[in-house]
This record gives C-alpha cells, structure tokens and sequence, in this order.
C-alpha cells in the first residue's frame, strides 16, 4: 500500500532540509513581472510556505505520517490540537441512517488509513469514546457496524430486497413517527427518503431580499375598461417587465392612459 508513496514521500521530504531550501521558497513568494507584463503575476497575499519533519511525523490531511529510522512509513489518524471530537449529536433531529453514516464513515478512515494494529484498535476505542460523549449508544455504534461491515463498506443486509422494490416516498422528517413510517413503507417494499423542514438554514439564510410583487415578473394583472363608466370589460395581460417598465405599477399606468377599449 505505502511501497509507491514512501519512495515518493522520503525523496521530497528529504529535500526540506536541503540547504537552498529556504532561499528557493523565498524566491517563489517574491512577485516577477516579465517584458510583456508589468503588473505583479503573483497575488502578494498567497504565500508559498514550507514544512518539514516535527518528532519524525508530517501531517498530510487527515493522515500522520511516521517517518521510522529504517526510511519505512506508518499512518495514523491526525487531529489538529483544535478538534474538540464533536460530531452530530444523536438526540437531534436527524434522520437515523444519517447518525450511523456517521460511526461508519469514521470507523471505515480508521480501518482504512491507520497501518500498524495497535495504534488501528487505540483509534478505534477513541471514536468510541467521542461518540459516547455526543450521545451515541453502543446500539447505535454496533448497528452501523454490524450493517456496514467493520470498515463500513460491505453491503447491508437489506441491499437484497432493496433491488425489488419498484416505489420511493419523500416525506417531512418528524423524528420517531417518520422512522415508524419507514418501516412500515418497507413492508411493501417502498423505499423512504425524509426530507427536513423549518432547518434553522431556512430560517436564517436569506442571501437575496424578497422583490415585491410590484416588480416581480409573470405577474397575471387585469386593467378596466376606461372609456366609459358603463363598460364592464376588463382587459388581462401577463408582464414580463420589459420596454423600460420598471414594475407593474409603470406597466399598468400605460397601458390605462392607451385606454384600451373592447373589440
């Protein structure tokens, strides 16, 4: 697994502590300019930095890579010293299949990265405990376990039946009532998708303010005739607030002083 990467990381980690290592990222992170432009090409605000070797180990994403005496590499999980091991809470509304994609997904990083046995079972009893704390059971834990495979990857129990069935139903996530409903769906082999409502997202987020119906487009209006008091014809149009109208209120006004009459 690591034969390919290890000579590739030994032989650019081994460059850091090259002696013009330090001169050639200072000369990246100076601006230069060419004959054909004279404006910097390089943003003075991105700079170039370098990272060598602390106690043997170099982070690389979520990966902690050990660099032994032997050249050879091992991997464990790195966590900055910010992470505070909090994850989704389990008594918030959220759907159950979401909590256990949770355990699965970490358990599987730790099956998958961390290479030597003990630090792999140390890793393991660590997500136990940060789990506990955020309100898991160890149901839960051993349900997403024992239904996705230790690593989180084998298929579930139910993918079987999951091919034969031939209906889906969404329907607004109201904790237990939805989870009762879904199993009920699943006796007659319909697959249930929740969908959340009132998030605080919809609540909060509004990136755009909320134009006003004198100026929203696609508007259905309806004008009177104003050619007499006696005529009762109304004349109904769709805008599309264009040729310089800039809200309803401007088209119908034209459209009155047109006095538009019946044929």
């Amino acid at each position: 697994m690591l034969d390919g990467f290890q000579a590739l990381f030994v032989s650019v980690v081994g460059q850091a502590g090259h002696p013009h290592a330090a001169e050639f990222a200072a000369k990246i992170n100076v601006p230069w300019s060419n004959q054909r432009c004279s404006q910097h090409t390089v943003d003075p605000n991105i700079k170039f930095t370098q990272e060598g070797l602390s106690d043997n180990k170099l982070a690389f994403l979520d990966c902690l890579v050990h660099v032994k005496e032997d050249l050879s590499l091992s991997v464990s999980v790195y966590r900055k010293q910010t992470h505070t091991d909090q994850y989704l809470q389990f008594d918030s509304n959220h759907p159950l299949i979401q909590k256990l994609g949770v355990v699965t997904t970490l358990f599987h990083r730790a099956e998958t990265i961390v290479t030597k046995e003990s630090e792999k079972k140390a890793e393991q009893d660590h997500l136990r405990k940060a789990l506990h704390h955020c309100g898991f059971k160890n149901w839960a834990i051993d349900k997403a376990l024992n239904s996705g495979g230790k690593d989180g990857k084998e298929p579930t129990k139910h993918s079987s039946s999951n091919s034969g069935r031939t209906a889906s139903a969404t329907i607004p996530y109201h904790g237990d009532l939805s989870e009762k409903l879904k199993r009920i769906f699943r006796e007659y082999n319909i697959t249930t998708h929740f969908k959340l409502v009132n998030t605080i997202r919809q609540a909060l987020v509004h990136p755009k303010d909320k134009q006003p119906k004198a100026r929203q487009s696609g508007l259905v209006y309806g004008i009177q005739c104003a050619e007499s008091f006696n005529c009762t014809d109304t004349y109904i149009g769709e805008n599309h607030l264009r040729n310089g109208y800039s809200n309803i209120n401007d088209l119908v006004r034209a459209l009155q002083n047109q006095r538009f009459m019946h044929t």
